[in-house]
């Protein structure tokens, strides 16, 4: 990467969180490459619309020419489309805070420049299933109660 230093990706990725956001940006980003190549192009509300989705992005492309917005903007593309996805299958979509809160669980398990992508499968019953580098996790309510019970003795209560 040439323009986007790896705190800035970090910061571009974290604000994303997920495939579904990134995908959206992506397609912002394309309305901006395309519009460098014309004459007199305001880039301004295209890169208003990227800073509901990353003000670091938005910032870095302010101050830019048109010839660099277009080289920054392929860059960012590449970065979207590169970027470390954790799948996570579950039986509903999640809500904004769920996602967000999901994010910040695996942030503080060391987990970095990552992208959330969630997918609604209705026989994952209650919980998710996640993968990530070919690993699976079944994280569903019947595998909680079955692990917590293999902790508790009942004759001893």
């Amino acid at each position: 990467m040439n323009h986007l230093t790896p705190e800035i990706q970090t910061l571009i990725l974290s604000s994303l969180q997920t495939a579904r956001k990134a995908s959206e940006l992506s397609f912002l980003l394309e309305d901006v490459a395309a519009a460098t190549y014309k004459q007199d192009t305001d880039l301004k509300t295209a890169i208003e619309k990227i800073a509901d989705y990353s003000n670091e992005l938005a910032n870095a492309l302010r101050a830019l020419d048109s010839g660099k917005a277009r080289e920054v903007a392929l860059e960012s593309q590449n970065l979207l489309r590169h970027a470390d996805r954790i799948k996570v299958e579950m039986s509903y979509v999640p809500s904004k805070d769920f996602e967000s809160g999901l994010y910040e669980i695996f942030k503080t398990l060391g987990y970095k420049d990552f992208l959330l992508e969630f997918t609604v499968v209705s026989d994952t019953e209650t919980g998710a299933h996640i993968y990530h580098n070919g690993n699976f996790i079944d994280i569903s309510m019947f595998n909680i109660i079955k692990e917590k019970l293999r902790e508790v003795n009942f004759n001893s209560l």
